[in-house]
């Protein structure tokens, strides 16, 4: 069964933010990297397990996950009871790992 996925408010703003960032060089790239990502996001609804816990996780003490795109890290947590990913950050691999302000609540 197919897992249904949603964006938290954090993850929808830095989505934007990346794309922003992008189509300052390139218009295109940034919508091929839109395009890239969702279809990254979309694979989470079929066996989203496969993919490692983070690091962050034993400190957050949230079961989040970490999809590997490009530069970024799609950070998720799986709810079974819910059939439902909830894709809570797409961050930069550069950045300082997660803290708990770091997340909607």
């Amino acid at each position: 069964m197919a897992f249904s996925i949603e964006l938290a408010q954090a993850a929808e703003r830095d989505i934007a933010e990346a794309v922003a960032h992008i189509a300052e060089d390139s218009p295109p790239q940034a919508s091929q990297w839109l395009d890239g990502l969702f279809t990254a996001i979309d694979t989470l609804g079929e066996l989203p397990s496969r993919y490692a816990m983070i690091p962050e996780s034993v400190t957050l003490s949230r079961p989040l996950r970490s999809l590997p795109y490009h530069s970024h890290r799609i950070i998720y947590e799986i709810n079974e009871a819910k059939q439902l990913i909830l894709v809570v950050r797409v961050y930069h691999s550069a950045r300082k790992p997660l803290k708990g302000d770091d997340l909607d609540d």
